[in-house]
């Protein structure tokens, strides 16, 4: 790897031809031969889809990996069984609390996709279907589902009198799709949510790899009344200038400077400039990733408003949400009603 990264350097960079000052850039895709034997055809394939995820990350070399080989046998047989998982609406979401660090109140959920298969023992990670999803313009129609699953979740919440905000997210692919704005606003007058409640999550990456068409769509989004987020800020190809011009109502911190903070000074230091920039901004900052006190401590001291992590709850579905949820502030007003902190049914929560 290293050799082929010296090797890319030293063709990068100015050239004369013709007369004509040309600036080069490259890209390299390596490949090799497994112990279990590949023909010539077969690595070169490798390598070729090697370089074009080179180009693709905006890095001068990438190795290959068949996780992210669309075109690799496994992946294909998993794309094919998440469409079909998709059209038979068998994904379902699971719902991790967001929490306002001052009073210690439930504000929030963020709903996260989850894949069971009925004829596997453990479930499809996340990691691994999504990237086959936005590999394959499945994105789409599965952003969708986990947007209608949301907002009806939403609403048969509201309606049993349980307001949280609740955050979906969204990736590079969907922020290219014109049409978003216009079928998430008839998803939520369908199951009559109101747009304040709900939040739409974007990472600084899935932002900056088309700006132009990014902003256009999240701004149609905010002008329904729905919140956007940044998502893992500070960790991705930021821009403040991009920044101020986005429609944004909310930044989160990444979990890996939230477990840095009880482990050095730097740690604390980010996140403290990270709340300080979002309190000069406007924005409301949320810390994820949350798993000790001691980190729930120092930030408090910097001033974070709102958070979620291990600390509090993991995703759950959302009737073992719910059933969280009223202990969680049974334990802070004992002498309260349960129902009249979170007036319920029991059947209200699926």
């Amino acid at each position: 790897m290293a050799r082929s990264r010296s090797l890319v350097a030293a063709l990068s960079g100015g050239r004369r031809i013709a007369g004509v000052e040309l600036d080069v850039a490259l890209s390299g895709g390596l490949a090799w031969a497994d112990s279990g034997g590949i023909d010539g055809i077969r690595l070169l394939r490798q390598a070729d889809v090697a370089m074009h995820l080179a180009k693709a990350d905006r890095r001068p070399v990438v190795a290959y990996e068949a996780r992210r080989d669309t075109a690799n046998p496994a992946r294909l047989a998993m794309a094919g069984r998440l469409r079909a998982a998709i059209e038979e609406g068998a994904l379902t979401l699971h719902y991790q609390p967001q929490l306002d660090l001052r009073s210690d109140r439930v504000v929030g959920v963020e709903a996260l996709v989850r894949w069971m298969p009925p004829d596997q023992q453990r479930p499809i990670s996340p990691a691994d279907f999504v990237d086959v999803a936005e590999r394959t313009g499945l994105i789409h129609p599965l952003t969708r589902l986990v947007l209608r699953r949301a907002a009806a979740q939403a609403a048969a919440w509201q309606r049993q009198g349980l307001d949280l905000r609740m955050s979906v997210n969204l990736s590079a692919r969907n922020l290219e799709d014109e049409s978003l704005g216009r079928d998430l606003a008839a998803i939520l007058a369908g199951e009559g949510v109101d747009p304040r409640t709900f939040e739409v999550q974007v990472t600084e990456t899935s932002v900056m790899t088309d700006p132009t068409t990014a902003i256009a769509t999240l701004q149609a989004i905010a002008q329904l009344g729905v919140s956007v987020s940044i998502d893992d800020f500070g960790t991705g190809h930021s821009s403040l200038a991009y920044l101020i011009r986005l429609p944004v109502h909310q930044l989160k911190v990444d979990r890996s400077f939230v477990m840095a903070m009880d482990r050095s000074d730097a740690g604390r230091a980010v996140v403290h400039a990270i709340v300080d920039l979002g309190r000069h901004l406007g924005l409301e900052v949320v810390a994820e990733g949350i798993e000790t006190q001691a980190q729930l401590d120092l930030l408090a001291e910097v001033g974070c408003a709102t958070g979620q992590g291990y600390l509090f709850a993991r995703p759950l579905p959302a009737i073992e949400l719910v059933d969280w949820i009223e202990r969680h502030h049974a334990a802070q007003a004992p002498s309260a009603s349960i129902a009249a902190v979170v007036p319920i049914p029991r059947g209200a929560a699926g």
